[in-house]
Formats: structure tokens, sequence, C-alpha cells
């Protein structure tokens, strides 16, 4: 998860960069002053001014929040975070081209959401988080969720920003979920795809239980039985086995089946279930792997 620095109310409103950062706005100074002296920027926007005099100057924000040195033929930027009028100038200089104005206009409401991971197995959690555009902490951050088959969105939880705008919140998805952040005016989406958990254990000599856990049934569907192939580090079918209803609490459901199945002694054996016999709302599961 993304960690963001604390910033100081206002000081931290503007950060000093180096030469090469980018501009979104140049003030140019020159010999006479600064040109133009007025400049309107976005917050987030950068601000930097190009020095074509043949002596350094310094620019002086108001409040304390940005000082640079400009040498002759270099330049140097502030990034302006927080909306406001923010008055500069030069204080070797006397006269009005040697003072200026920086208006920084609010900018949209925007947030951020990602998920980590983005699949789970079923029965685990994910975090969701992501940022305001204000990078301001105590906001609220309304999240809902839509899972597959689902014909709307439902709220699941509101959550408040902390330091840097940032927020988060675990979830555990009983099947893919779509989920959306809403602040203000803004909107993101992401989604979280689920596998069924998938498990499989020796029973007595060549007999097998394979038992796979989600929200649904998937009794009818098949499982692949599978080998370990150590000389080519491959996984090759030993047989398919059709899967029964076997019960479960809500919402887990179980389907499974208990099977026979020759194979060598001690050989690394799996089961798995393909996307297909899964999808719409799930993807593929593979189970722990067991000795024969």
């Amino acid at each position: 998860m993304r960690k963001y620095a604390l910033l100081g109310a206002l000081a931290a409103s503007l950060l000093t960069v180096g030469a090469t950062a980018a501009a979104n706005s140049t003030i140019t100074i020159g010999a006479s002053g600064f040109s133009p002296r007025n400049v309107t920027v976005t917050a987030g926007d950068t601000v930097t001014w190009s020095n074509t005099d043949t002596r350094a100057h310094q620019v002086v924000v108001e409040r304390g929040a940005c000082t640079v040195t400009v040498q002759p033929a270099s330049s140097a930027s502030c990034t302006f975070r927080t909306a406001g009028r923010f008055n500069y100038s030069e204080p070797s200089q006397r006269g009005a081209a040697w003072r200026g104005t920086i208006t920084v206009r609010a900018a949209p409401a925007s947030l951020t959401i990602g998920a980590r991971p983005t699949v789970v197995t079923y029965g685990a959690a994910t975090t969701l988080a992501g940022t305001i555009s204000t990078q301001q902490a105590n906001e609220r951050v309304a999240v809902l969720a839509r899972a597959c088959g689902a014909g709307s969105f439902s709220s699941v939880a509101t959550v408040a920003t902390t330091t840097g705008g940032a927020w988060t919140l675990a979830v555990k998805p009983t099947a893919t979920t779509a989920y959306e952040a809403k602040w203000r005016s803004a909107t993101a989406a992401a989604s979280v795809a689920v596998r069924p958990r998938v498990t499989l254990r020796k029973l007595t000599g060549s007999r097998f239980a394979v038992r796979v856990a989600a929200a649904q049934s998937f009794a009818g569907k098949v499982v692949a039985f599978q080998r370990y192939r150590a000389g080519t580090r491959t996984w090759a079918r030993v047989r398919f086995v059709v899967l029964k209803a076997m019960g479960g609490t809500t919402p887990t459901v179980v389907s499974g089946a208990n099977f026979r199945s020759r194979v060598s002694a001690r050989t690394r054996v799996r089961a798995v279930i393909g996307s297909t016999q899964v999808a719409p709302c799930y993807v593929g599961g593979t189970s722990n792997v067991v000795r024969r």
C-alpha cells in the first residue's frame, strides 16, 4: 500500500523541487522583472521560474510556503497542491514588475481504488486501498460492491481517509466482485476475482477425497486429478472426477467426490478445477499437493 509523508498545513501545499521539474506554467525572470507576473493554475500543477537575466534572483512565495534561488540561465519550480491565492516577489528588487500572484484553482474531485491481491481463494480477504485528490485526512469514502450475479451495487462500508488522503478497507468477497469507491462527486472502480477453495486428501491406499468450496454448488462439474512428472517438471492428467453435492454451511457450498486412482507410491498429486467449469462467477482453482 502506498504511504504518503505527512504534509504541514500551508508550507506543505508547495513543494520546492529541482531545476529539471516539469512545469505546467512558466514565469520568465528578466532584467526588468517577471513575465507574466500573474498566472492561474490548478491544484497539483507546477510553476517554474526561468531566469534569463545575467544575475541570480530569489523568488519568495508569501507565508513561507516556498523560496527558491534561480541562477542565470537556470530555473526552479514549486508545485501548488492547495487552492488559494499566493503572492510572490523578488525581495532584493523594488517595483510592481518584481511582484506577482499565483492563483490556484481547486482540482476536480477524484480518487483512486485498487485491490491487493486482485485474485483470492474463497474464504480469504483482500485489501482495497486508494487516495483522494485533496490528500486530506478525515474525509469519508463510501465503498460499494456488486457480487457476480447481483443486479446492483450495495453498500459495504464508509471509511475515513488518513495521512495524505489515503484509505484502506479489508474485504472478503465470496465470488468475483466489482467494487466502487465514492467521494464527493468522484467514483473509482476495481474488481476482485475469486477462485474456489480446492482441497485434496489421501484416504487409504489409492483412495482420495477432493472438496471444492464456494458460495455456489459445482455438482456435475469435473475436476482434473493430476500427477507430477519430475523428469519434465510438468503436471499430467490422470483422470477426471465428477463432483457431487456435499452440503456446507451458508454461504459456503461444498461439492466433492471420493475416488480411486492408481499412481506410483510417493508420487505428488493435485486436483485442478478449470475456469470453464466455474465461470462466470469464479476463476479456476488448484488444490494443495499430496503424496500418494
